[in-house]
């Protein structure tokens, strides 16, 4: 599913599922950003297995997963930020 940039969807989760997502999201981080953060290191650990098993392979990367597509109140502040 593609979704342009500013648009937004609804995803229905279980009262138990939303107890482990606020167990383990950052005071003050959104949902969409634990979720897109979940999904990134999930990407990146299928690609660093793909990569231990077939050496010389790459993965292709989910469209919008980047950085650059998320919303700047999801992203962790730079270091030395203030």
């Amino acid at each position: 599913m593609i979704v342009k940039d500013g648009k937004r969807v609804s995803v229905s989760v279980s009262q138990e599922t939303k107890g482990l997502l606020d167990s383990i999201k950052h005071r003050g981080q959104s949902y969409d950003g634990l979720i897109h953060e979940l999904a990134m290191r999930w990407q990146k650990m299928k690609e660093a297995e793909a990569n231990k098993s077939n050496p010389g392979t790459e993965t292709k990367t989910i469209k919008g997963l980047g950085n650059a597509g998320m919303n700047k109140r999801n992203q962790e502040p730079e270091r030395g930020a203030h």
